[in-house]
């Protein structure tokens, strides 16, 4: 990829959206992978059986972001029951596929007009009577086997000539319903004259009347026809009575906003739900909703109106056998688009496959570009590079890809937000829970995603920062008791800039999950006059740093949770080098909150290469602990030789505390060694502060900003009167006791109130 493109003015617009659709609807054509249609199809029978008739239980929502399989996933279960597809998605979406149906879409925006829930019944009632007549007349003189036969020959009728027949479907289906809408019009006139409407409780009585006609003629003409039309295209009855019928409508986003204008704010998608469960929820039919926003489940009252909604989608799918062998790729070669595409959710990876097998080049040139059109949901991805402006929910998805941020869900601001992020930003739904409050929801690793995230962050002349900070202070974000995301935040900034002297500019490759050597990294996170008192750092017995990791590389884009049992060791950090995520530990490791992975060497990766930067964070001067000899052999497994590792020890707020140990003024504990177990070598560093005579990556410019994310008490940093008066008198209502003055003054304790401070406040970067 040309990350250094003026615009992309210069660029086929034409041509690129041409390839992007024709490599979508390739791998849509492709041969399905994994058991997810089968596990789909078990679960719906499992649930209109476990129903019993209880109205909505056959109705089965399916929330998940963009990309996933949703569409696809639908289309495969249609091979095991006779299915009624239909897609309202709007029109303009260059990448989606398959194409809406136009009609049905028209109808649903028709039926905002009154007796919403009649005439929806109508069309439902329609739909089936007119499926039924195709049904019967389909293959002419053929008898399937079982359902299963039926089902995979319809729904390959259904596609046949560019979806004609689906499309007369829906054409026919309101033709009929319009036909109703005078009906409807002519029997509410009818009563009208017999009953004129006094009270809104008249309007309402004959309305249903009208409904209940309507109901009494779709038990006639809809689910029963069609059960019937397929019963007798069948050399045995039902192998599966419970569901025979099974219809899903994919993209209901934007009928769940069409208001109907009554006082309980009902929208199109609650008069669908109704409709179809007036059908009847003992008859053989179960509806499948698809749609990338989980508003449109929380806004119905889930899970009154329908069933657990279906969060399951494909991830990490193998196309070709596994993703990654060890001992088959090297450092460089896990860094290229066509790599990173194998990782996360399908669409990029099979749309890759499919751009091989046709040879459409355009695809494979423009991978990350296409990976942020979908991140920012925004189709011009070289104007958005280039131009100085980006939307807050751009700007969130992107830091979040990134920095893994996790979000307070006790604030309803953070709550619409991360379902914004899932609707058109790429976030993963995890689950919905019953609470029906928030959803539980995430960034997980995928690699291209956060190339594309870097690329922005790289190019974009936006102040990250000041944003990340603004939203810690508008208190949407957890920060971390330990300054976790001040770390993560300039850990990024590090990487980005260290790689920059490794960074690839030609068409088609990738730059900044590119691996960047280890001494460059510790050269650009430092500031210059630590440089020396870090590299030339060494344990008794062993090399100075910088030769020990003189042909080492880290690689990590992006920060992802290590939740396992406790265990972690170079498996692990062989995962996430070949991922590019450096791991968020889990607490249980005493001695590390993030572990960055290092390769030892260019070699194809595997265990024998694999070491580690362990950090660890706290607050001013917290004693440390460093791995020991039973945590090294942990980390390396049962490996016969262990490579050297790196323990960092960040004391983010050390100003504010009380120095530890004393220091030589070469920055060393003494004589800058400490006795290590033969075979295993740790190079021990403590970083004080969070300023630029530290880190290298902090400037005067931002320094406040890092404050900002290190503050760990939300009801001071986060309060509407910042002044130092009405801070220190909220801090005497005792919302958390800190040793200062306004917490302590009632106490005659001069340690309680601070007078014990550090006489000269060390900051620096030291051996220990």
């Amino acid at each position: 990829m040309d990350t250094d493109s003026d615009s992309d003015d210069n660029r086929d617009r034409g041509y690129f959206y041409w390839v992007q659709k024709e490599a979508t609807r390739v791998s849509w054509e492709a041969p399905y992978i994994g058991d997810h249609d089968k596990r789909l199809a078990s679960a719906i029978l499992s649930m209109k059986k476990e129903a019993n008739g209880t109205p909505y239980k056959n109705i089965l929502p399916i929330i998940q972001s963009s990309g996933t399989g949703k569409s696809r996933l639908a289309h495969e279960v249609a091979k095991f029951f006779v299915t009624i597809p239909m897609n309202i998605r709007p029109a303009g979406d260059f990448t989606a596929y398959p194409y809406p149906d136009r009609e049905a879409r028209r109808v649903m925006h028709a039926a905002k007009k009154k007796n919403t829930n009649a005439l929806l019944l109508s069309f439902w009632t329609e739909v089936f009577r007119i499926a039924a007549e195709y049904i019967e007349e389909f293959s002419p003189g053929t008898v399937f086997t079982d359902e299963t036969e039926l089902a995979v020959a319809w729904r390959r009728y259904l596609e046949e000539n560019d979806r004609a027949i689906r499309r007369q479907l829906y054409a026919r289906a309101k033709q009929a319903m319009q036909s109703a809408f005078r009906v409807v019009d002519t029997l509410d006139n009818e009563l009208e004259s017999l009953c004129p409407t006094r009270t809104i409780w008249d309007q309402h009585r004959r309305a249903q009347q009208i409904h209940e006609r309507l109901k009494a003629k779709a038990s006639e003409d809809g689910p029963r026809r069609l059960a019937a039309a397929i019963r007798s295209r069948l050399a045995h009855d039902f192998k599966n009575p419970e569901v025979v019928i099974l219809i899903y409508i994919d993209e209901v986003s934007d009928v769940s906003t069409m208001e109907l204008g009554d006082h309980q704010k009902t929208t199109v998608y609650d008069a669908l739900l109704d409709s179809f469960t007036d059908l009847g929820p003992s008859e053989p039919i179960f509806l499948l909703t698809m749609t990338t926003d989980p508003f449109v489940v929380r806004r119905t009252g889930s899970p009154i109106r329908h069933q657990k909604p279906y969060t399951q989608l494909p991830f990490d799918v193998p196309l070709s056998g596994p993703l990654f062998t060890p001992g088959t790729v090297k450092v460089a070669d896990v860094a290229e688009p066509t790599f990173m595409a194998k990782f996360g959710r399908p669409l990029f990876a099979t749309r890759l496959l499919a751009a091989q097998t046709r040879h459409l080049h355009g695809v494979i040139l423009e991978t990350v570009s296409f990976a942020l059109v979908k991140l920012v949901c925004y189709i011009f991805p070289y104007k958005f590079i280039h131009e100085d402006w980006a939307s807050d929910a751009m700007i969130w998805a992107i830091l979040s890809t990134r920095l893994h941020l996790e979000f307070d869900l006790s604030r309803s601001a953070s709550r619409t937000l991360t379902e914004s992020l899932v609707c058109s930003h790429m976030r993963l739904v995890y689950d919905m829970p019953t609470h029906n409050v928030f959803i539980d929801s995430g960034t997980s690793s995928e690699p291209l995603l956060v190339e594309a995230a870097a690329w922005a962050m790289n190019k974009k002349r936006i102040k990250w920062l000041v944003y990340l900070a603004k939203f810690a202070k508008d208190g949407l974000l957890h920060t971390g008791p330990r300054g976790e995301l001040a770390a993560r935040t300039f850990l990024m900034f590090t990487y980005d800039r260290a790689g920059a002297l490794h960074r690839g500019t030609e068409e088609g490759r990738t730059s900044y999950s590119r691996a960047v050597p280890v001494v460059v990294f510790l050269r650009a996170l430092f500031a210059d006059r630590w440089h020396d008192t870090v590299l030339q750092s060494a344990p008794a017995g062993s090399l100075p740093l910088q030769d020990a990791f003189a042909d080492a590389f880290v690689r990590f884009t992006h920060f992802f949770p290590h939740d396992g049992d406790g265990t972690l060791d170079v498996n692990d950090a062989l995962a996430a080098m070949v991922r590019g995520c450096a791991l968020l530990i889990n607490p249980r490791r005493d001695f590390a909150d993030i572990a960055v992975p290092i390769v030892m060497r260019d070699a194809p990766l595997d265990v024998d290469v694999m070491s580690y930067i362990f950090i660890q964070l706290k607050t001013g001067y917290e004693p440390s602990c460093a791995p020991d000899a039973d945590d090294m052999d942990e980390i390396f497994n049962g490996l016969a030789h262990k490579h050297p590792i790196i323990h960092l020890v960040m004391h983010l707020e050390a100003d504010h505390g009380r120095a530890a140990m004393a220091k030589t003024s070469d920055g060393s504990d003494g004589d800058g060694h400490d006795e290590e177990k033969p075979g295993h070598t740790c190079y021990k560093l403590a970083a004080y502060g969070c300023s630029p005579a530290v880190y290298k990556v902090i400037d005067e410019e931002n320094k406040e900003h890092y404050a900002s994310l290190l503050s760990s008490n939300p009801i001071i940093s986060q309060h509407a009167r910042q002044d130092a008066m009405g801070i220190a008198y909220v801090q005497r209502m005792k919302p958390a006791w800190d040793r200062i003055p306004a917490c302590y003054d009632w106490a005659a304790d001069p340690v309680l109130q601070g007078a014990e401070s550090v006489e000269h406040p060390v900051e620096g970067v030291f051996v220990v």
